[in-house]
């Protein structure tokens, strides 16, 4: 098919009657394919600029509209028809008027396009919205500009992110805190002030892209990388204690969280971290435990004083009464004592006179006779000898009774002196005699003794004797304790033992091992057994306070070690080292 354009005039005969015509004709097909095309082109801008996302729009010298494409409507909320030769300065938001007039005059002034611009315009209900525009002048055939034609986008949800994000930033730059971003790779992509500061990373030093363990320490790399990371990947998040190291590689300790942000397929598209200096903390806390530490002490030394005070007090009375019981005991015994020589003498004078009287007058008197008979002369003589010897064995007993309790008491011997260790311990060993010895339960409580040879011990003899006292009295109840559980004839068959081992161990110290075969110490007793007012022993049995005084009479008195050891079922040992 061909288009032609035809022109021609009609033939008249004589009677001016049309008989034909005559014309010409002009092909027009290319015309009219070109105008085609040119319409398809026009309909396809048309329904571009209907459909795009972006105003495009014209403007005159006088800045009046000349075109909307329709999203006018969706983004100023009026009419496209209402605003086509109207000015657009009364859709700008008026503080923001001036930033396009300015533009609008350097377009008109340079001809060339302007730098796209950012301002808000006013939406027909009131609200404002954030949009940019880009323009382009329009000029005629002489060059000059006569309008512009240009493009408008909403960029309120950007703006509003930029906005949070500016606020976020302000925030994160305002906090003493280190906020840290880091990639997957493990490269650092962001770092508040904060950070900076705290690292001291100087201001020339790009960090974006630094390895994240750049500013960790050694000995944090396995609890950052190893844990912490693997356990935020895992759980999200995860906090701790660390350590940093600065620029210049001072460390020091910090309280970290680091978050795995993960994407929507559930895996972690980077890492953040918040990070504080806990040093001024670590100080306090170390300040704080040395601080309990040292009240600790003081309550311990308290404690140690009180009990020494009552301890003292204590031993002073009991020093005082023994004292006095053994002088008032001492005096008649020795009466007795002393008197018992004579009157065995005399009782044998008289027995001897007796005697030589029945020789010398063998028919006595009736009278006589049967006084010989009442009393049982002969009986008598026999056993008044026996009687004088009880007597002599009795008084000797209760004079080595009352040298045992003077040797306790030493109440004349407070200052450090030269003593007999193995003599105090014998004296502790009479004054427990009635604890050792046989009862209807049970047989004798044998004591082993191995003493060594032993000089004599500068040392504090009547505290030496109080902790002896109080390790055998120990031992004694222990052995007490279990002979509950065995019969007479078991214990016969394993008696009860109390083991005295005293050693030279060097040149300048003596070892005194006391040890029992009772049922021994568990191990979590024995690291309190030296604690004050620690028993194991029922309400009113125990203070706490014989053991504790023992280790400070050792120990602080005598500059020596006292220790205890015991296997389950073995027994208990007490060994004490004190220099001499």
């Amino acid at each position: 098919m061909v288009w032609e354009s035809v022109s021609g005039v009609p033939i008249l005969n004589d009677s001016d009657e049309i008989i034909g015509f005559r014309g010409t004709g002009l092909s027009i097909t290319e015309r009219k394919l070109a105008e085609f095309k040119v319409a398809e082109s026009e309909a396809k801008f048309r329904r571009l600029v209907e459909n795009a996302d972006d105003l495009i729009y014209t403007v005159d010298a006088d800045y009046c509209f000349t075109y909307l494409s329709p999203q006018f409507t969706e983004m100023w909320g009026h009419a496209v028809q209402a605003f086509i030769n109207q000015s657009f300065m009364s859709l700008i938001y008026p503080h923001d008027l001036p930033i396009a007039v300015e533009s609008v005059q350097t377009l008109f002034g340079t001809g060339d396009r302007p730098t796209e611009i950012e301002l808000r315009a006013l939406h027909k209900d009131g609200t404002h919205f954030w949009m940019t525009c880009s323009n382009i002048p329009i000029k005629n055939e002489q060059g000059q500009v006569i309008g512009w034609q240009g493009t408008a986008r909403d960029i309120s949800e950007r703006k509003a992110f930029e906005e949070a994000q500016s606020r976020l930033t302000a925030i994160l730059n305002a906090t003493t805190d280190f906020v840290g971003m880091a990639n997957m790779r493990g490269e650092q992509i962001y770092m508040n002030q904060a950070g900076r500061r705290m690292l001291e990373i100087p201001e020339d030093v790009e960090i974006i892209g630094q390895p994240l363990d750049h500013h960790i320490p050694e000995q944090a790399k396995s609890i950052v990388l190893t844990e912490g990371i693997p356990t935020a990947i895992c759980d999200g998040t995860w906090q701790g204690e660390a350590a940093l190291q600065t620029y210049a590689g001072r460390e020091f300790p910090v309280s970290q969280v680091i978050i795995a942000h993960k994407g929507e397929d559930g895996q972690p598209k980077y890492l953040s971290t918040v990070v504080r200096d806990i040093t001024a903390q670590k100080q306090s806390e170390a300040a704080l435990q040395q601080k309990a530490k040292e009240l600790q002490t003081t309550l311990k030394e308290l404690q140690l004083t009180q009990l020494q005070i009552i301890q003292s007090e204590k031993m002073s009375s009991l020093g005082q009464l023994v004292a006095g019981v053994a002088h008032e005991t001492n005096n008649p015994v020795n009466f007795i004592y002393a008197n018992i020589a004579p009157m065995s003498e005399y009782t044998h004078d008289l027995l001897d006179l007796v005697e030589l009287y029945q020789q010398e007058y063998p028919a006595p008197t009736l009278a006589i006779q049967e006084r010989i008979q009442n009393m049982d002369l002969q009986f008598v003589k026999e056993d008044s000898p026996k009687i004088l010897t009880s007597m002599h064995v009795g008084t000797e007993r209760i004079r080595q009774i009352v040298g045992s309790l003077k040797n306790f008491s030493r109440l004349d011997e407070a200052e450090c002196k030269e003593a007999d260790i193995h003599a105090g311990i014998d004296s502790t060993l009479l004054i427990l005699e009635n604890r050792i010895k046989a009862t209807s339960e049970r047989p004798d409580i044998q004591i082993e003794r191995d003493y060594g040879a032993l000089p004599l011990v500068k040392c504090y003899p009547g505290q030496l004797n109080q902790v002896f006292m109080n390790i055998l009295a120990n031992a004694l109840d222990a052995l007490d304790q279990c002979e509950h559980e065995r019969s007479f004839k078991e214990i016969q068959q394993h008696p009860n033992v109390i083991k005295i081992q005293t050693r030279l161990v060097s040149t300048d110290r003596v070892l005194i091992r006391i040890a029992d075969n009772g049922p021994g110490i568990p191990e979590h007793i024995q690291q309190r057994i030296f604690d004050p007012f620690f028993t194991t022993k029922p309400v009113g049995k125990g203070t706490g306070i014989g053991m504790s005084i023992s280790h400070q009479i050792i120990t602080e008195k005598h500059g020596g070690t006292i220790s205890c050891q015991s296997g389950a079922g073995e027994g208990a040992q007490f060994t004490i080292e004190i220099p001499y």
